[in-house]
């Protein structure tokens, strides 16, 4: 029984490790066409250095499979939040919540395929 837990274990975190590499690249291409065409009301894009800084990195740790979206762009927090003298320009926000049904759906689906493959072996 042991076994079979330990390679069911194995399987998913092979499965969402990849899935969600997959996912945030996804997630990052939804940013970058968000920023291209200026939809939502979120900024669009100028300089391309918002869109252009965008990286996507999914590791796996002691506490489990983590993805980060990040940027290094300076003026990225300004335009997610606002400030005294800027109004909010959202574009992560809108956009997660746009992807956040489709990005479930994978993750159930790497499940089941992890699932399926612990039962045919």
């Amino acid at each position: 029984m042991y076994r079979i837990a330990q390679h069911l274990s194995d399987r998913l975190n092979d499965e969402l490790s990849e899935g969600l590499g997959d996912l945030s690249q996804e997630f990052i291409d939804d940013l970058k066409t968000q920023l291209d065409q200026g939809i939502q009301g979120g900024p669009q894009s100028n300089s391309g250095e918002l869109r252009d800084s965008l990286q996507g990195e999914t590791k796996k740790t002691a506490e489990g499979i983590v993805t980060t979206i990040s940027t290094d762009c300076a003026y990225a927090p300004t335009l997610e939040f606002g400030s005294y003298t800027h109004a909010p320009k959202p574009f992560l926000a809108p956009t997660f919540q746009e992807a956040k049904e489709r990005f479930m759906e994978r993750i159930k689906a790497c499940v089941n395929e992890a699932l399926d493959e612990v039962h045919h072996d």
